[in-house]
């Protein structure tokens, strides 16, 4: 096998994993007591997860069909089809990773208009700015 049947393989078997993981992740969100749990950012960011091990797979590609690509005048067609099966390679994880993200991204959506108790945290700054505006309400009225 060559090395870019290895990395599809690769790249395939760490989408599905992440998949796998994600699909535990939206299982909560379906329970009313687990839901609580359920962290916000990590259910935001599902998708743009696949779309880096396409990335990723992108790299690797380019750069084994860099790595085998020989300048020498003999060699340079010999060279041409390495780069372009590394490209191949590149372009089909990357594939992978955009149709998985897409498929998250609306998964993600449809979970957060479904459900809208699913929000992000307060941060300090907006706990701070409600207490404020508390207090100046408060001296407002007298």
């Amino acid at each position: 096998m060559t090395n870019e049947i290895y990395i599809i393989i690769l790249a395939f078997f760490a989408i599905i994993a992440f998949a796998i993981y994600y699909e535990t992740i939206i299982s909560k969100t379906k329970n009313d007591a687990s839901r609580q749990f359920v962290n916000y950012y990590q259910l935001e960011n599902m998708p743009s997860t696949f779309v880096t091990i396409g990335l990723l797979g992108t790299c690797l590609g380019i750069v084994l069909g860099l790595f085998s690509f020989d300048t020498d005048a003999a060699k340079i067609k010999d060279s041409v089809k390495e780069l372009l099966s590394g490209l191949r390679l590149a372009f089909i994880v990357t594939i992978l990773g955009l149709i998985f993200s897409l498929i998250y991204k609306r998964r993600v959506n449809d979970i957060l208009n479904k459900y809208g108790d699913i929000q992000p945290p307060d941060s300090p700054e907006f706990l701070e700015m409600r207490q404020t505006n508390g207090l100046l309400r408060d001296l407002n009225k007298g």
